[in-house]
């Protein structure tokens, strides 16, 4: 009997032990993760819930055998989930737990830390049918969330049908989070947890408990603070009376918590404070909350404000429209429309985490510098730890098409350099709690890094490399932009040591600023600067531009030209198909070219003195008003990378012919060409008007058929013959040369011709790329023509009658045949000098000419159709 005894209490022992691990297969590690099957599967992961243990669900999982779901981790207890669980897309339906005032309440009830080899991760759950209870921290997946940079909950969702997608709680109670934490008891910034593409469509209500702290009600999460929400959305009801912070999405984001690209839509009703059709409230002061490019729908939320966001009305959101409306959103690789509805999410692959160690050197492209020799890729966020020897550079050997990754969070005290040339792009999120020493984009000779990315008020320092020259005669000016945000307080001290000017748009004139280094500065407007040596960087501290963006106001009248800035930290590109608003302005830019002692104008895929569609980091433009109520925005669609310097050709010459001036050390360039749908008239969506340099530099110009002076002349092809005005300017006396260049774009067949009138010669330009003539400043300067197809009229140029004769004090004209209606008449001395212009008016045959003295004369007579110079004698 006592042995038999002894037997029963070792069984009874035995029995009562749980034997842990029958799951459908695998082993928990990431190559063999457990395999969850069905519901018993999903009840006993709550027995493994340490970092570096894997889960995979493989079918969908009914939990209608469990009436009372005890939430796996938290539900009231100390513990955490900091597990790897993937859902794989499949359903768990007919979740319900009935824990009134039970804290950290859901499917997991609290979802703690991972490590950058092990994330705690819950991604890709499917919830169906359900009806959650508890009490502070519920929600239908995670009560609550106290995490760090790598806890992530990605790609998840929740929904039922009617009765069956509830959610109800005393506090911080959310449709599919609860509480969105860090474990970090400061604002954490690069430590916050992260909600991705996830979404509700689950009715959240406050339980109305008698509770001080009844506070924290959304249809996605309850709580944001120190938490980051991107690319989501919630469709439920938030249903809240006598409670406080309650919004569609979020019922509150607060201590450098985020919410990025999302929208809400359900019905926000109740007696509450703080109510929001977004966000019910968003904190202020050095670590506020930060909503950006997020939306709710006015009419379906009967909500008019909120504490972030923007409120757009049923259509705007919905269909084809939503596409043009929800600013920031990527409809290529991340959201789709759906026809009469919000957009939905697509699937994308999982995020993974990669480790900057630095182990061997600052090269971001070499993989011993990552952790476990990993660099980072398309869907990776990066982390720059802090406590490092060697931070990373990214230099411009970086391919454009690798090592840019999803995200890159930078710790305090650490800091990644984008050298120049050098780009990144990160397509989701960039978090940094090191100011603005965390991120520096460099810049020198060679050109300037860029940085395309997607946060509001995230701080870097930005170079701006200058050439000078101490010959203040020199015109080495250049027209620069302050890429930062407006608090950064910038001032006149940004540019120490140079000459600052400031464009006044009224009276179309430079304004110097003089030698305060105080003196406040607009970042939504251009400056012209000269550095009085050979060259300088400038440097910029603060919140980079992010989003859309305004150039300051612009007033004066049609044909006036404003000085606007490029105000983000990449290369923007006039030629965007998307992201421009352009009100009452002509199609063309205008950058100063110190080397040309001349403005560079592009339109239209073509520019003059080097400039391009591509306006670099830290550069101003000009643009020129159409209308009266010129205004000029810009989004986040006109930025790219590009190895675009501050000045650099870059376009394809077609089918024009590109003139260069030379002389005095300067050079000015004009374009005639055919374009397809241009006019001979001047057109602002073609054509680019002449703008005049400095003093001492040529100045070159055509003339459309309405007598515009053009920089780039577009006219419709054509095979009649074209005879163009060219106009030359120069306030100095000596040799010019014209280059001419581009000839091969055209069809061979089309003679291309220039006429100078002064010494009625004529150049084949297929033949002669160069034409040089001795200019004075008194010549005239419609001197020459450009011949397009144009033998006709060089037929009447040459085999002209026309006499020309002085006689008692007058100048006649005896022309063979009929007399064109348009005819100029300049008179020249032997020394070049122009001592008399006129025009003959119709039947016209003589001009009075009285006061020359005795001697010969040079006359040139010019129509549309010829020109003629004689020698005349004048007795």
């Amino acid at each position: 009997m006592k042995y038999l005894s002894l037997l029963f209490v070792l069984l009874g022992a035995f029995t009562s032990i749980h034997v842990y691990g029958q799951f459908s297969g695998g082993s928990g590690t990431q190559s063999e993760p457990y395999l969850i099957e069905n519901a018993d599967d999903l009840n006993d992961v709550r027995n493994y819930l340490s970092n570096g243990t894997y889960f995979e669900q493989t079918a969908d999982i009914n939990l209608s055998g469990y009436s009372n779901w005890d939430p796996i981790a938290g539900g009231g207890t100390e513990t955490k989930f900091e597990g790897y669980y993937d859902g794989q897309g499949n359903t768990i339906s007919n979740l319900t737990i009935e824990r009134s005032n039970t804290p950290d309440v859901g499917l997991f009830g609290h979802l703690g830390e991972g490590t950058a080899t092990d994330q705690a991760e819950i991604r890709d759950v499917v919830l169906q049918e359900v009806n959650v209870t508890g009490g502070r921290g519920t929600g239908s997946l995670v009560g609550r969330v106290t995490g760090n940079i790598y806890t992530l909950i990605e790609e998840c969702s929740a929904t039922g049908t009617s009765g069956n997608r509830s959610v109800e709680g005393d506090a911080a109670t959310g449709g599919l989070v609860g509480s969105n934490n860090s474990v970090q008891e400061t604002p954490g910034g690069t430590n916050n947890p992260i909600i991705s593409k996830c979404w509700a469509d689950i009715d959240v209500t406050y339980s109305g408990a008698d509770d001080q702290n009844a506070v924290k009600f959304g249809g996605l999460s309850g709580c944001n603070q120190k938490g980051t929400i991107l690319n989501s959305y919630a469709k439920g009801s938030v249903t809240a009376d006598n409670a406080t912070n309650v919004g569609g999405l979020a019922g509150c984001i607060l201590y450098r918590g985020r919410i990025e690209r999302s929208f809400s839509t359900g019905l926000v009703s109740g007696n509450s404070d703080n109510m929001g059709g977004l966000v019910g409230r968003v904190g202020n002061g050095g670590n506020a909350g930060v909503v950006a490019d997020s939306y709710w729908d006015t009419e379906t939320s009967n909500q008019s404000s909120s504490a972030g966001g923007t409120g757009l009305p049923t259509g705007d959101m919905t269909g084809s429209d939503a596409e043009t409306n929800l600013e920031g959103f990527d409809f290529t690789n991340i959201w789709k429309t759906n026809t009469d509805d919000y957009p939905s999410l697509q699937a994308v692959t999982p995020t993974t985490y990669v480790e900057w160690t630095g182990s061997s050197s600052t090269d971001w492209g070499v993989s011993g510098n990552w952790k476990d020799s990993n660099p980072p890729g398309t869907d990776d966020i990066a982390i720059i730890p802090e406590g490092l020897s060697n931070y990373p550079v990214i230099s411009s050997g970086i391919s454009k098409a690798t090592n840019n990754p999803k995200g890159i969070s930078i710790e305090e005290n650490a800091q990644i350099t984008i050298g120049p040339g050098a780009e990144i792009t990160t397509s989701e999120v960039m978090l940094s709690s090191a100011g603005s020493s965390g991120i520096i984009i460099e810049s020198n000779s060679t050109g300037t890094g860029s940085l395309i990315h997607h946060e509001y008020d995230l701080e870097a320092t930005i170079e701006r490399y200058v050439t000078g020259n101490s010959d203040l005669t020199a015109k080495s000016y250049h027209t620069v932009s302050i890429p930062l945000t407006q608090d950064a307080n910038p001032q006149s001290a940004l540019f120490m040591g140079s000459y600052l000017y400031e464009f006044d748009a009224a009276g179309q004139s430079w304004n110097a600023l003089g030698t305060s280094t105080t003196t406040s500065l607009n970042v939504d407007q251009g400056y012209l600067i000269y550095y009085p040596d050979n060259n300088t960087t400038y440097t910029f501290e603060g919140p980079m531009n992010n989003g859309e963006f305004s150039a300051a106001s612009m007033p004066g009248n049609s044909g006036d030209h404003h000085l606007v800035p490029n105000p983000y930290p990449s290369v923007i590109d006039w030629e965007a198909t998307s992201g421009w608003t352009k009100t009452d302005l002509y199609d063309a830019i205008w950058i100063w070219s110190a080397s040309s002692g001349n403005w560079a104008a592009y339109g239209s895929d073509a520019g003059t003195n080097g400039a391009s569609q591509y306006i670099p980091v830290g550069q101003a433009f000009m643009v020129q008003a159409s209308g009266a109520s010129p205004a000029l925005t810009m989004n986040n669609d006109v930025r790219v990378h590009s190895s675009q310097s501050f000045l650099k050709k870059t376009q394809e010459d077609s089918d024009l012919l590109r003139i260069k001036a030379m002389a005095n050390n300067y050079s000015d360039e004009s374009i005639i060409r055919f374009r397809e749908g241009a006019t001979d008239d001047f057109d602002g969506n073609y054509d680019a008007g002449k703008m005049y340099g400095m003093g001492g530099s040529p100045q070159l110009y055509s003339f459309s058929a309405d007598n515009h002076k053009l920089s780039i002349n577009s006219i419709e092809p054509t095979t009649e013959s074209k005879s163009i005005n060219l106009g030359f300017e120069l306030d100095k006396t000596g040799e010019v040369t014209f280059e001419f260049s581009s000839m091969e774009s055209f069809d061979p067949q089309i003679p291309v011709k220039l006429l100078d009138i002064k010494t009625n010669t004529i150049t084949d330009l297929n033949s002669n790329s160069e034409y040089t003539f001795h200019h004075h400043p008194d010549n005239d300067p419609l001197r020459f023509k450009v011949l397009l197809n144009n033998a006709s009229s060089l037929e009447k140029l040459e085999k002209s009658n026309l006499l020309i004769y002085f006689s008692t004090g007058e100048l006649h004209f005896d022309f063979p045949g009929e007399k064109s209606s348009k005819i100029r008449v300049h008179i020249y001395n032997t020394n070049g000098q122009k001592v008399f212009s006129t025009s003959l008016a119709q039947g016209q045959s003589s001009i009075p000419v009285s006061g020359l003295s005795k001697g010969i004369y040079m006359i040139q007579v010019i129509s549309n159709d010829f020109s003629v110079t004689k020698k005349v004698p004048c007795y």
